[in-house]
C-alpha cells in the first residue's frame, strides 16, 4: 500500500471522539475537526431536519449538524466493513484486483502520497448536506422555489469558498501536534475540498459547470482517476443504501417518535464492484446531462451487497428493502404528517404573498437571495419572513380598507394556530382533464395562485388570507432502487432490474407506487372561515373531479 505524505497522515489521525447517536461513538480525524469549525457547518445546527415537522411532531427538532455527523460515522464504519468482511480478498465478480480491500487500496495508489480516500469520503459525507437553504427541502421540493440546477451547484461553490476562507483559524483552533507546517497542512486540506467540491458536481451530472473555468482540482489527480473512483463515494454516502440513508431512517424515526433499527449484518456483504464505463451512462438514476463530459476512465468503482455468500443469502435483499421500507413509512407519517402540511401551506402563502409583491425570490440581491439564506437557518428564516410579510401587508393596507384582506399568517404559524382542511383529492383518477391541469399547473406557485383565486371568485364573501390551496409533489422525494445487487449469474445489477427482469423483490419497484398514493391536493380554510367549508367542498369538487 502506498504510503501516504505526512500532512494526509496528521489530516486523518482520529483527534477527537463523541457520541452522535445513541451508542454510536465517532472518533472524527483532525481534517474532520478543522472543517466542523466552520460557518457553514455551524450553521446546520439551526436547520431542522424534517422542518416544519415538529409542528405536528415536537420531539422531531434534531438538526441537519447531527445528521451530517451520523452520516459520517455511517460512511467510516462502512469503509471499515469493506475492509474487513467475507469479501475484503475476493468479491467473486471476476475482476482484478480480486477483494474489497484491494480495490481501496487500489484507488489510494492512483490518489496518490498527497490524497486520502478515507478523507475525501469522510469529508464528503460531513458537509453533504451543507448547500441547503431555510427549510430547504419544504421549498426546493414542496414548493418549487430555488429549483434551478446551476444556482444549486452555485450555492456549493459558494460554501467551499467559505469553508477555504475560515480554513487556516479552523486548522490552528483544533491541531496541538506542531509537527508539520500549519501552511502545509492548510494546503494539504484545500487539495481535499478541492476533490469534494468537484464530487458535488459529479453527483449532479454536471462536471464542468458553466460559467466556470473548472472546479479545483490537483494537477496529480488525472480525470480517469476522479471518473473511476466519484461514483464510489457517492454510492456510499447518497445512493438507495447508503450512509445517509442508515442516518436518516435510524434519526428522523427517533426524532418522529417511532424509532426503527437497521440490520447491521447487512453491511458485512457489502463490497466495491469494478464495472467498466461502457456498460451505463446512468448514476444515481439520473442521465448524464447533454454536452457534459463522460467518464475518461475504462472503468468504474461501485458499491453493492453480494448475497453470493455459499447460498443466495436471501436476507440481505430483506435488509435493502427493510431500510427503504423505513423512508417509505417516514414520508408517509412524517414529511406529510396533516399538521406539517398545513404548516408548510401557510409558509407557502406567506412566500406567494412577499413575491407578488416584491418578486424578491427571484433576486439575485435582496433578503431572500440565496447567497443570504445560505447563513441563516430555520428560525432566522421564519423571522425574515415576519418581517417581510409585515411590509408588505402595511403597503396593501394602504390600499384598502378591509382588514380581512390584510390578515397577517406568520403569528398564526409561529403560534400553531394552524388553518383547517375542507376539501382533499387523493386519487388522480377522480380528477377531470381539466382537474388534471389545473393540479399540474398547482405545482408551480404562480399555478397555485391563480388556482385560489379561481375558487375565492366563485365565494365573493371570502378574501384571499381565508383560504390556501395545497399539493404534494408528484414525485414525493422518491427515489428508484438503483443499488447495485450481486445475482445468481455472479454480476451486480441494480435491484430494481432485477426485479423487473426476473421478478424477484418486486417490492423495490411497488415501493414507486406506494410513493405516487400518498400525493393529495387540499384546500385549506382558515378557522374564523369555517362556516363557508361546506360550499368551498362543493366549488372544489365541480373544479377539480370528474364526478362532482
Amino acid at each position: 500500500m502506498l504510503a501516504k505524505s505526512e500532512p494526509v497522515q496528521i489530516l486523518i489521525r482520529p483527534v477527537h471522539q463523541f457520541r452522535v447517536f445513541p451508542g454510536r461513538d465517532y472518533a472524527m480525524s483532525l481534517g474532520e475537526m478543522a472543517v466542523l469549525h466552520t460557518s457553514p457547518m455551524q450553521r446546520l445546527k439551526g436547520l431542522r431536519q424534517i422542518g416544519l415537522g415538529c409542528w405536528g411532531l415536537p420531539t422531531a427538532e434534531h438538526t441537519r449538524l447531527a445528521h451530517s455527523l451520523g452520516t459520517t460515522y455511517w460512511a467510516a464504519e462502512f469503509l471499515t466493513r469493506l475492509r474487513t468482511n467475507v469479501f475484503s480478498e475476493s468479491v467473486g465478480d471476476g475482476c482484478d484486483p480480486p477483494g474489497n480491500r484491494q480495490r481501496l487500496e487500489q484507488i489510494d495508489g492512483e490518489l496518490g502520497s498527497g490524497l486520502s480516500l478515507d478523507l475525501i469520503v469522510r469529508l464528503f459525507a460531513l458537509v453533504h448536506d451543507m448547500t441547503l437553504l431555510p427549510l430547504g427541502h419544504t421549498l426546493q421540493f414542496q414548493s418549487g422555489y430555488y429549483t434551478n440546477e446551476q444556482t444549486n451547484l452555485g450555492r456549493a461553490r459558494s460554501c467551499f469558498n467559505w469553508i477555504n476562507n475560515e480554513l487556516n483559524p479552523a486548522l490552528q483552533s483544533v491541531d496541538e501536534s506542531g509537527k508539520v507546517p500549519h501552511i502545509e497542512l492548510v494546503d494539504c486540506l484545500r487539495v481535499h475540498l478541492g476533490i469534494v467540491e468537484r464530487l458535488f458536481h459529479f453527483r449532479h451530472g454536471l462536471e464542468k459547470p458553466q460559467g466556470r473555468s473548472e472546479c479545483p482540482r490537483t494537477a496529480a489527480l488525472a480525470e480517469k482517476t476522479e471518473s473511476a473512483f466519484f461514483p464510489l463515494v457517492i454510492d456510499l454516502i447518497a445512493s438507495t443504501f447508503s450512509a445517509d440513508l442508515v442516518d436518516f431512517a435510524l434519526r428522523d424515526s427517533l426524532g418522529a417518535g417511532m424509532p426503527r433499527s437497521f440490520d447491521e449484518g447487512v453491511s458485512d456483504y457489502l463490497c466495491v464492484y469494478t464495472q467498466p464505463t461502457g456498460s451505463t451512462n446512468r448514476h444515481q438514476g439520473k442521465s448524464v446531462k447533454p454536452g457534459c463530459s463522460l467518464p475518461a476512465s475504462p472503468y468504474t468503482y461501485r458499491l453493492g451487497l453480494n448475497p453470493l455468500s455459499g447460498t443466495y443469502r436471501h436476507e440481505v435483499v430483506t435488509g435493502v428493502m427493510s431500510l427503504q421500507r423505513v423512508r417509505y413509512e417516514l414520508a408517509e407519517r412524517v414529511f406529510y404528517h396533516e399538521d406539517k402540511l398545513i404548516a408548510d401551506a401557510m409558509l407557502d402563502r406567506v412566500l406567494r404573498l412577499i413575491d407578488e409583491e416584491t418578486q424578491a425570490l427571484s433576486q439575485e440581491i435582496g433578503p431572500f437571495a440565496q447567497t443570504r439564506l445560505l447563513r441563516i437557518g430555520d428560525d432566522d428564516f421564519l423571522k425574515l419572513l415576519m418581517r417581510q410579510e409585515k411590509l408588505v401587508l402595511r403597503r396593501k393596507s394602504r390600499q384598502t380598507t378591509a382588514d380581512r384582506t390584510t390578515r397577517s399568517l406568520m403569528p398564526d404559524l409561529l403560534n400553531r394556530r394552524l388553518y383547517k382542511e375542507v376539501f382533499r383529492v387523493e386519487r388522480l383518477s377522480d380528477l377531470s382533464s381539466g382537474g388534471h391541469r389545473l393540479v399540474r399547473q398547482a405545482v408551480h406557485p404562480k399555478g397555485r395562485t391563480e388556482l385560489e383565486r379561481r375558487i375565492l371568485c366563485r365565494i365573493p364573501e371570502l378574501n384571499a388570507p381565508d383560504l390556501l390551496v395545497s399539493t404534494r409533489p408528484f414525485s414525493m422525494q422518491a427515489k428508484p432502487s438503483t443499488v447495485l445487487i450481486g445475482w445468481v449469474d455472479g454480476q451486480p445489477s441494480p435491484l430494481m432490474d432485477i426485479a423487473r427482469k426476473f421478478g424477484y423483490a418486486g417490492e423495490a419497484l411497488s415501493m414507486a407506487e406506494r410513493y405516487q398514493s400518498l400525493w393529495s391536493l387540499s384546500v385549506y380554510l382558515h378557522p374564523e372561515a369555517r362556516p363557508f367549508a361546506s360550499r368551498v367542498d362543493q366549488v372544489c369538487r365541480r373544479i377539480f373531479l370528474a364526478q362532482p
